[in-house]
């Protein structure tokens, strides 16, 4: 009885994109997915994924930048990014409209907002979700 009152239940709208915890991903195919809370450390994850590890990351960079109709890869300062905009609702719709997570462009997306971040992801192309709290 307790183990049922410690579980945790996410809306059924973020458990159709994302994984869950425990599943395997044995082909590797899940899209990484940083859940950023600001002031908690996830910006410098950021980076690090982006500098250290040379990810292509969806996030606000690529689309305040250059935003066109089609999904494409851009650098700033020597980072690539996904010219759309995860983190703000419209941001996302247009991402999703434009079916950025089964595009194979981004290798991290990058969103505070995981609600409506987790429906970029469906079952052809899940979301790995992690978070940094503090």
């Amino acid at each position: 009885e307790d183990e049922e009152k410690s579980k945790v239940v996410l809306p059924l709208d973020v458990q159709a994109g994302l994984s869950g915890v425990y599943s395997k991903d044995q082909s590797h195919d899940d899209l990484p997915f940083l859940w950023y809370i600001p002031r908690s450390g996830g910006g410098m994850v950021k980076n690090i994924l982006s500098n250290c590890k040379d990810l292509i990351v969806a996030s606000e960079v690529g689309a305040s930048v250059a935003k066109n109709d089609k999904l494409s890869i851009i650098e700033v300062a020597g980072h690539k990014y996904v010219n759309v905009d995860t983190t703000t609702e419209a941001g996302i719709r247009e991402a999703k409209s434009k079916e950025l997570a089964t595009s194979g462009l981004a290798e991290l997306v990058v969103s505070p907002r995981l609600q409506e971040a987790a429906g970029l992801f469906g079952p052809s192309k899940r979301g790995r979700a992690f978070t940094l709290i503090r």
